[in-house]
């Protein structure tokens, strides 16, 4: 059925907003599209009374064919150009997002047909933890905003759904044998610091506070390329240190020492590792000292 309708402004207090009429059993009715646009309220206008044709109507499938595809995906190009951040491995875990969780739930839905409401309670339905249940609506988010932007949808449905509450991970106190060179650095380190108290903390930032996350991420290519380390097409990123040190360690360590050392828990292991007395866990590590100084004192960049 083909509805017969027409636009018109209204002044409210806050700025003019389009409304639309049209006839519904011969009693002409009245709707707000809650647009200031009058490109949007039109759209708006088709796709309350379905007037869109079968071709206008894109599905969540169809739009996020390329989404989030490497070298294929506008949205991406658009960062980048932009100046923004966005590496290949987001890239290929927003689409993961979309493939395992996403699409097999809304794919087969019009983009026009996506609320809220359906979002919010099969989000919270997903056997995930709230941390990655947020990740995964980001994704959506980045997806139905950019649909929004190109006026394939009137306004971004899901814009008002809330996070999930995620609770802060218990920081756990970690013994770890340094090698000598290292000791020797950080000796000469507090020789140049204003905060060489065993108090402080060791790389300080503003007001002698902890150097924040986001500190580290933006330095910490310039600094790799001002050591001479190849960069290039390799997403490099603090954890990758982290990633190194295990995997290297792994060759050395037996699981249990080096889980110690990274703070890495597995189900059987108990509380004990959060609360460990830290000079007698040392010591009870001093025969793997040999393996850990000739390791560092092989170890290239």
């Amino acid at each position: 059925m083909k509805y017969e309708y027409g636009l018109f402004k209204r002044q409210r207090k806050k700025g003019h907003v389009w409304y639309f009429w049209y006839w519904k059993d011969n009693i002409r009715i009245y709707r707000s599209t809650g647009k200031t646009n009058k490109k949007e309220a039109g759209l708006y206008a088709e796709i309350f009374l379905g007037t869109k044709t079968p071709k206008q109507i894109t599905t969540l499938t169809r739009y996020t064919r390329n989404f989030f595809v490497w070298d294929r995906c506008p949205w991406i190009s658009r960062q980048h150009a932009k100046g923004r951040s966005f590496s290949r491995t987001m890239a290929q875990m927003r689409r993961a997002h979309l493939k395992t969780y996403i699409l097999p739930a809304f794919g087969g839905k019009a983009l026009s047909s996506l609320n809220s409401i359906a979002v919010e309670n099969w989000l919270i339905s997903l056997s995930l933890s709230n941390q990655t249940k947020n990740h995964v609506l980001r994704t959506l988010n980045i997806v139905t905003r950019e649909a929004a932007r190109e006026h394939l949808v009137t306004h971004n449905p899901i814009a008002d759904i809330e996070s999930l509450g995620v609770t802060p991970k218990r920081r756990s106190r970690r013994s770890i044998l340094l090698p000598e060179r290292t000791m020797a650095l950080l000796e000469w380190w507090k020789t140049l610091t204003r905060y060489p108290d065993p108090g402080d903390f060791v790389f300080v930032g503003v007001q002698g506070r902890w150097i924040s996350a986001r500190s580290v991420s933006i330095n910490l290519m310039p600094g790799l390329k001002r050591t001479g380390i190849d960069v290039v097409g390799r997403n490099i990123v603090a954890h990758s240190l982290r990633h190194t040190y295990n995997t290297k360690m792994r060759e050395l360590l037996t699981g249990d020492v080096l889980r110690d050392f990274t703070g890495h828990k597995s189900l059987k292991m108990t509380d004990h590792y959060d609360r460990p007395f830290l000079e007698d866990r040392l010591s009870s590590f001093d025969n793997l000292r040999p393996k850990i100084e000739g390791f560092w004192s092989n170890a290239t960049t």
